[in-house]
């Protein structure tokens, strides 16, 4: 190895990456960046569009080092109660930033009738900072423990993930485990959340899987189209938390865990 003398494998998350794009390519930081990773056998990312971003900045790294980890849940999320009668609200979860897209799912909700939008995550002064204003149902319910975020995404009728970007989308993972039908966009890595979460499911299950999972675009229309087709949906939600044991297994730590070490026996 160029810098070490010992096989060196690299974890890269969503924020990391985002900060490599302001640096500069004939920044000194750049170039220790660049020898770093030329120096490692391996470099890991949530998801395969991480990798992909990643690769945009480097883009003379060696592709065959690089290899999606995807995360798992917390066993708060894979253990919670699931729940047959679902409340009316509409939940969310998130940062209190742009690229979340908290401003879609606001302006895609302002016509629903009889849901209250519940918003946690951030405070009063977060969310007028997105230019978002208080209104009758809404409620914003601060930072959660994860007990309480899997309460939620156990009880309320809808969980509506509307990023505009997404390294990975760890709360589409933590709602499937719940058992809460989702309205998530398609970006970043949250197609690979779902694609894991149908790995073993099969072509019956798949459909009922995704009559209570909707993928949308990230426009107010899209939202709110996924949104009314899950108010409307009348087949059994029974069906689809028949499904969530299944699921569960496929993000599960111990899982994700095991692809790891032997990426880890690999490189010993």
């Amino acid at each position: 190895m160029l810098l070490f003398r010992f096989k060196l494998i690299i974890s890269l998350h969503g924020n990391e990456v985002e900060r490599m794009r302001t640096l500069s390519k004939k920044s000194i930081k750049y170039h220790l960046y660049n020898k770093l990773f030329i120096s490692s056998v391996k470099i890991t990312g949530c998801s395969q569009y991480l990798l992909d971003q990643f690769h945009i900045l480097f883009p003379h790294l060696n592709r065959n080092k690089y290899m999606p980890q995807h995360n798992g849940v917390s066993s708060k999320f894979s253990e919670q109660t699931l729940f047959v009668q679902k409340n009316n609200n509409i939940f969310t979860a998130a940062r209190f930033v742009p690229k979340k897209g908290l401003d879609l799912l606001y302006k895609a909700t302002q016509l629903s009738m009889g849901n209250n939008l519940f918003v946690a995550g951030g405070d009063e002064n977060e969310f007028l900072t997105l230019g978002l204003k208080k209104r009758e149902g809404v409620i914003l319910l601060g930072p959660l423990s994860q007990n309480e975020l899997a309460t939620h995404l156990a009880e309320n009728k809808i969980t509506a993930i509307p990023s505009r970007k997404e390294p990975y989308g760890i709360i589409v993972a933590e709602a499937l485990c719940c058992g809460s039908p989702i309205v998530a966009t398609n970006v970043g890595g949250i197609p690979e959340v779902l694609s894991i979460a149908k790995e073993k499911l099969d072509q019956v299950e798949k459909g009922v899987f995704d009559s209570w999972v909707k993928l949308v675009e990230p426009n107010v229309e899209s939202i709110r189209s996924g949104i009314d087709s899950l108010l409307n949906n009348n087949g059994s939600i029974k069906d689809y938390l028949a499904l969530v044991p299944k699921i569960r297994k496929e993000f599960s730590w111990r899982k994700r865990l095991k692809e790891f070490y032997r990426l880890l026996v690999q490189y010993s």
